[in-house]
């Protein structure tokens, strides 16, 4: 799925495709998941081929902030 989904989108050959898999790690988040939590930092790129996500900011050092929420539809 994964495959034909990239190559649907881009011109890549085998041997190149190959070589980036060999370092993708694929993940599946059920509705209400984070893939990441306050204090955490993100150390990876994600794509998303399907879905909503919602991020949500809170600024820590204003004492009167409030969160911040972007919904990006895929």
């Amino acid at each position: 799925m994964v495959i034909n989904y990239i190559r649907q989108r881009i011109e890549i050959s085998d041997e190149e495709l190959e070589e980036g898999l060999r370092y993708s790690v694929f993940k599946k988040y059920t509705k209400g998941k984070y893939i990441i939590r306050i204090g955490e930092y993100c150390r990876f790129i994600g794509f998303i081929n399907k879905g909503l996500m919602v991020t949500t900011t809170i600024d820590i050092h204003q004492p009167f902030s409030t969160s911040k929420k972007a919904i990006f539809p895929f």
